[in-house]
């Protein structure tokens, strides 16, 4: 009796590493703004001539905002689409991200902080989604620990590069640094779905 090779149904796609890379970016960027946030405290004080219980609203505002929106976001995107609360989470968080490095104020910094927090939220929700239709069913634990030790390595350099941006360019630039990369993110998105052969990020 000949053996006949059965077909593999564990090969990654080149669509799931495309949507795992930008995804695994994204969750990168927003566990990175828990920690970069923490070493600008002393120049925000400097320029805002607040209190450390002001300054603590900071850090707070942000991580309210993920936790208390993740589990509904979550539930959009099952309900609306994947795709379609993914992007707009996306840009949510680059506009938070601008209006945070724009804040005339600790209050409007606090506030765009919660806005960045509830782009963070979508787009962590969301992100999964998205991503992981696209592994096969034995290889989904792969990009989950993948985007899993993205969001460790974020809590882990964030400090570091917080420090670097700091030092050369303000306080303001931990959050400018955001903006390109949730361009390119959202650019990546429309040119793959422009391009019917590609077809990386076209998901539902």
């Amino acid at each position: 009796m000949i053996d006949v090779p059965q077909p593999t149904d564990d090969i990654i796609s080149r669509r799931a590493w495309m949507a795992l890379s930008v995804s695994t970016v994204v969750v990168f960027l927003v566990v990175i703004n828990i920690t970069t946030v923490s070493i600008a405290f002393p120049s925000i004080r400097r320029a805002y001539d607040v209190s450390d219980a002001g300054l603590s609203w900071v850090i707070s505002s942000y991580n309210v905002a993920v936790g208390t929106f993740l589990l509904v976001t979550g539930r959009l995107a099952d309900s609306l689409g994947r795709r379609r609360v993914y992007l707009p989470g996306v840009a949510i968080f680059g506009l938070g991200s601008m209006l945070c490095a724009l804040a005339p104020g600790l209050g409007w910094l606090i506030g765009a902080r919660v806005v960045q927090g509830i782009g963070g939220s979508i787009t962590m929700a969301a992100g999964f989604a998205v991503m992981l239709p696209e592994f096969p069913a034995t290889r989904r634990a792969t990009a989950i620990g993948i985007s899993g030790a993205a969001g460790s390595l974020g809590a882990v350099v964030g400090p570091f590069l917080g420090s670097i941006f700091i030092d050369a360019f303000g306080w303001r630039s931990v959050f400018w640094m955001n903006v390109p990369l949730c361009v390119l993110v959202l650019l990546s998105w429309v040119r793959s779905s422009s391009t019917p052969s590609a077809g990386a990020l076209c998901f539902g």
